[in-house]
């Protein structure tokens, strides 16, 4: 029996075109010739009958899928695509509108050129003024305090010397008087190398004091090498003395009592000091 849609000759038995399924008992048999689809081969599904038994039950169904090319999937892309670009466009407008916007800041006005700023530049020189800049009190004070610590290193020194011509001249602990008195000269060597150094120039009399105190250290460290030789020979001859230690001895004391004199001078330059910056005041014996 031919088809009346696609011209398929089919058996009798059959009651659809097992081309393009289409019913063969409905309608009559067309005259003309059918019109050829210009569609592209249908693919052909098998369909499963779990009815009957025997090898007529299995009838196969043929479905007919037809195929309208790839344009219509294209579309569907292309709409997904635009819609989500939409999406994301949206999104981004709304996340740069919730963001604050920095404030607008208007241009300086053009002004006319000035003086060149000095801002952030460390002055390397002071500034010219008639008069010599003056000493501040904190200064003052600061230079009087090391310089009292200085005497009072010289007192220190001056009480082991006392303390070596003891043991000396009882004969006794001759060898720890020797130690003692080389150590006072290292002592009295330091004490001039810093005085040498300290500064005083915020003290009114502060060159004055350095000179004085200088001459009295060094006296003292004349008298001290004397001692030490004087200490030596006492030692190696075990006390029994002689003319030249007697001479080294007498040497050691010449030069003591011309440190005592200038020591005179250092107490009358530092305790006016002293007063002003509330210091300890000194005698001879305190140097």
């Amino acid at each position: 029996m031919r088809c009346p849609s696609c011209g398929q000759d089919n058996d009798p038995s059959q009651r659809y075109c097992a081309r393009c399924n289409t019913s063969l008992h409905d309608t009559e048999t067309p005259t003309t010739e059918p019109v050829r689809s210009t569609l592209p081969p249908a693919t052909t599904v098998l369909a499963y009958s779990p009815t009957g038994t025997d090898e007529e039950s299995y009838e196969p169904r043929r479905r007919m899928a037809r195929t309208f090319g790839g344009w219509p999937l294209v579309i569907i892309a292309v709409a997904v695509v635009a819609a989500a670009g939409i999406l994301m466009t949206r999104q981004t407008r709304q996340t740069a509108e919730q963001q604050p916007q920095p404030p607008l800041v208007e241009a300086p006005q053009d002004s006319p050129p000035g003086p060149p700023t000095t801002t952030g530049v460390i002055a390397t020189t002071a500034p010219a003024t008639g008069d010599a800049p003056t000493s501040s009190p904190t200064a003052g004070r600061a230079q009087a305090v090391v310089l009292d610590q200085l005497l009072a290193d010289s007192v220190a020194s001056r009480r082991k010397l006392v303390q070596a011509n003891e043991w000396v001249s009882g004969c006794t602990n001759l060898a720890r008087a020797v130690t003692a008195l080389r150590q006072v000269g290292d002592e009295r060597r330091g004490q001039l190398a810093r005085v040498a150094a300290l500064p005083l120039d915020a003290l009114a009399s502060g060159e004055d004091l350095r000179h004085a105190l200088r001459v009295a250290l060094q006296h003292s460290l004349n008298a001290d090498e004397h001692y030490v030789e004087w200490a030596a020979g006492m030692e190696s001859s075990r006390c029994r003395g002689s003319a030249r230690l007697t001479a080294a001895r007498k040497d050691g004391e010449a030069e003591s009592d011309a440190a005592g004199a200038a020591k005179t001078e250092v107490v009358e330059l530092w305790n006016p000091v002293a007063d002003e910056f509330g210091l300890p005041r000194r005698t001879r014996d305190d140097i």
